[in-house]
């Protein structure tokens, strides 16, 4: 805010240097009056004017006063409270104050220079002040003489700020916004405005003065070219409707409409996740899905794209990692932090991302960050999904200035917006409209869409686009024409609109023929890329290694992850640690079972719900990798990669504490790799779920549904010969074949009975007892069934058969071996 001590010492330099220049001083009142009014706002500058007379009279009285030393005190007082842009433009409007016929004399004058020195001007940037002043044409001044326009307007571009600043040389009534431009006086030429001839109607676009200096400023341009694009959603007429444009590199174009007018539609088709169903979209003339065209493209999501538990630095970096393969990691450290100072987050880089709940960082920094992501690839063209959604009007602004910047570096930026601010409207280069159903109802530029669509209902002040009074622009006039309801005859609203969207689009097609015709998109070579996908393997070990660095900075999941087992552990063994009087002993402990079966049960249990939510919490992200062409299955190798390792420590701390309460000293190992191995084949379970099921909710409701029949199945809980009447053939059933618990209790208890330290030196003996004694009572119940066979044959004076005397045959060497 500009107090009035510093007006005063302002009107003091415009007096001092009229009074040495003899400037008229009924120009100079008037000058100053329009400079104070439009510059700072002020209604009531009779004040400064007396001021102004005062000075000019003290001055013009005093020639021998020593102006230099009055210049250095009161430009050293009021540049602390002018930013840079203020400094420069204050100089510029002394020296177009001071300006006459004479005008050789800007540049050597020691007063000028002195003034430029205290408020930090360049040399180069003092003399191009002198040519614009002196309209002169050089290289940050341009002169554009318009059919229709009177004269010429000269601009001056002042690369430091981005701006431009005009002057108008003729005779005819000059408005920028409706506001007329002021003879003999510079100003901003603002973002989006529009220079307008009162006389002829004729216009001149903000675009096209800055086009005159980014086309020394920007190599590698691109021409992104739709035509008569056409795409329809199954048994529907939404989708997007004969749609064709050209765009190029440095404009930014915004897209707006209602609710499911499919905004989000057209920037899918026009980016390549949907494919039209007639029409082109193309890149300089290359299908945008070809070799080297895609790669030009960059999406930002409406959906937050950012890992949690990584710092901004490392979302960034690991971005990187997976778009150039081959670079090294200093050129990368330095590319993230360029980005990083581009946006201003070079200040938060070190801090973690955190959740929309849980923030460590603010709403506008965390979409200046996911904008981020997309510009660490250096994206010709940049697509952004709903990129103000959520954000205060302050971080609104923010971002949209920073893809403005974006413009002057070259890049195509095209968003969809809703509801922009007078501010924010007026940055865009380019605006399209879309209707219900997907009809296209305008393409062109902001501020004549006010006027285009107020011309087409009728409106009394349809040559009206701006506020005579503020200059604000109010884009919501033009969604509120587009919707107009239609009227009864007793003048009551109607359901239906008053123009449908498919007249609107007639309306446009008309109008769009009216202008200049489109051109055939020209073929020419898409720019060079740096990037370059990593081969799978190195795609496998940088999401394994992303996955691994998100892990272990979330305190919260290190200490659920790796506590849970020995916990769990510790509560089985404890409740099965059955110790009669005469003191504990693994042989007489009657629960021996019921633990192995627990174990099972929670290694199965812990595999399966650390996994649950391993991808679909990545949904997002995986939406980016597919654009992206990242490999899925690098992704899902590294997700299964990561399980192992957390499922073989975690069994093994299960392992420890439950075998050390329960004094299981034997066959260790072959505890941990079995555990293991249910562990994992359940987390691969639970990797499945995330996959398949769309919410949290539905996958933590599943996992009880596929863990009971564990349990149950096992054959433990119920025996399979009692699970039906069918099941009594002593074979196990086919569904007990397909659980993991049963296959793992069964290895379990097996391996426990047989290894353990007593056991495993008489085992094979009472192996070699039992199938002994199976044999001999098998084989000699069926010599002794065939010997009362014959015995009965014979009696009964029948033929005895050779076959009974062939098993007792073969039976009688098994016997006498075994006997």
């Amino acid at each position: 805010m500009v107090n009035d001590t510093i007006l005063a010492g302002l009107t003091n330099l415009f007096a001092l240097f009229g009074a040495r220049d003899c400037v008229d001083i009924e120009v100079s009142k008037r000058k100053l009056h329009n400079y104070l009014a439009r510059h700072f706002g002020i209604r009531d500058t009779e004040n400064f004017i007396t001021i102004y007379e005062t000075l000019r009279d003290l001055y013009d009285s005093s020639p021998d006063i020593d102006k230099e030393a009055i210049i250095k005190d009161v430009c050293t007082k009021i540049q602390a409270n002018l930013s840079t842009e203020e400094q420069a433009l204050f100089l510029l409007r002394l020296m177009q104050f001071c300006v006459n016929d004479e005008l050789g004399y800007l540049a050597d004058d020691e007063l000028f220079q002195t003034t430029a020195s205290i408020f930090g001007v360049s040399h180069e940037i003092f003399l191009a002040f002198c040519d614009f002043v002196g309209d002169k044409e050089s290289k940050l001044v341009r002169r554009i003489e318009v059919p229709g326009i009177d004269g010429h307007i000269t601009t001056f571009w002042m690369p430091h700020f981005n701006r431009i600043q005009l002057t108008y040389t003729g005779n005819d009534t000059i408005l920028m916004d409706d506001v007329p431009v002021l003879p003999d006086t510079f100003q901003t030429w603002a973002q989006s405005s529009v220079v307008k001839n009162v006389r002829t109607g004729t216009r001149l676009y903000y675009s096209t003065a800055k086009a005159l200096y980014s086309k020394q400023n920007t190599g590698n341009e691109v021409e992104f070219c739709g035509r008569d694009i056409d795409f329809h959603f199954p048994n529907s007429e939404n989708g997007i409707h004969n749609f064709s444009f050209t765009l190029h590199s440095g404009e930014l174009v915004a897209v707006m409409g209602g609710s499911g007018t499919g905004k989000s539609t057209l920037m899918s088709l026009l980016n390549g996740t949907l494919f039209p169903q007639s029409g082109t979209v193309t890149i300089n003339g290359h299908n945008i899905l070809e070799a080297g065209a895609k790669e030009l493209i960059g999406f930002v999501p409406q959906d937050d794209l950012l890992i949690e538990e990584l710092t901004v630095y490392q979302n960034l970096w690991y971005t990187a990692k997976l778009c150039f393969e081959g670079m090294s990691d200093a050129e990368i450290h330095r590319r993230v932090l360029v980005v990083l100072r581009q946006l201003g987050l070079d200040g938060a880089r070190d801090l973690k991302v955190g959740s929309a709940i849980n923030k460590y960082i603010s709403g506008g920094q965390r979409k200046r960050l996911n904008i981020a992501l997309e510009l660490i690839r250096e994206p010709a063209i940049l697509f952004l999904d709903e990129p103000t959604s959520g954000l205060s009007s302050v971080d609104t602004e923010n971002v949209i200035n920073i893809l403005k910047e974006l413009t002057y570096k070259g890049k195509l930026v095209i968003i969809n917006i809703h509801q922009p601010s007078s501010d924010v409207y007026k940055l865009f280069d380019r605006l399209w409209i879309l209707d219900k159903g997907g009809y296209p109802v305008f393409d062109g530029n902001p501020i004549d869409a006010i006027t285009y669509f107020k011309t087409a209902a009728n409106y009394a002040d349809a040559n009206t686009s701006t506020c005579p009074t503020c200059g604000n622009v109010n884009p919501e006039i033009i969604l509120n024409i587009i919707d107009e309801k239609a009227l009864d005859e007793s003048g009551r609203m109607k359901e239906e609109r008053k123009i449908s969207p498919q007249e609107w689009h007639e309306t446009y097609l008309k109008w769009r023929k009216k202008k200049k015709p489109l051109k055939e998109p020209k073929k020419a070579d898409v720019p060079p890329t740096d990037q370059k996908r990593p081969g799978v393997i190195h795609q496998f070990a940088i999401q394994l290694q992303r996955n691994f660095r998100t892990k272990i900075t979330n305190l919260q999941y290190l200490l659920i992850t790796f506590l849970e087992a020995p916990l769990l552990a510790a509560i089985c063994a404890s409740l099965t640690h059955y110790a009669p009087l005469e003191g504990y002993s693994v042989m007489e402990n009657k629960n021996l079972v019921s633990y192995l079966f627990m174990a099972v049960i929670v290694a199965i249990f812990i595999g399966m719900s650390g996994s649950a939510v391993e991808i679909i919490k990545d949904r997002a992200l995986l939406k980016r990798e597919k654009f992206l062409s990242l490999s899925y299955a690098s992704y899902i190798s590294s997700k299964i990669a990561f399980m192992a390792g957390v499922t073989l420590l975690q069994t093994l701390l299960f392992v420890c504490v439950g075998n050390l309460i329960m004094e299981l000293h034997d066959v260790f190992f072959v505890w941990w790799g079995l555990l293991f191995l249910a562990a994992f084949l359940s987390s691969l379970i639970g990797l499945l779920l995330s996959q398949s099921l769309n919410s949290v909710v539905a996958i933590y409701i599943s996992i009880p549904i596929l863990l009971i029949p564990q349990i149950m199945l096992c054959g433990l809980v119920v025996s399979f010969s009692d699970l039906t009447p069918k099941s009594t053939t002593g074979n196990v059933p086919v569904i007990g074949d397909v659980i993991p618990s049963r296959w793992a209790y069964e290895a379990l208890s097996v391996t426990q009975f047989k290894d353990n330290e007593y056991e495993a030196p008489l085992f094979d003996i009472q192996r070699k007892k039992y199938e002994a004694q199976y044999y001999l009572f098998a084989y000699l119940y069926e010599v002794q069934s065939q010997l009362e066979t014959m015995n009965d044959e014979k009696t009964k004076g029948e033929k005895v058969q050779p076959e009974h005397m062939d098993v007792i045959k073969k039976a009688l060497p098994t016997l006498s071996r075994i006997c």
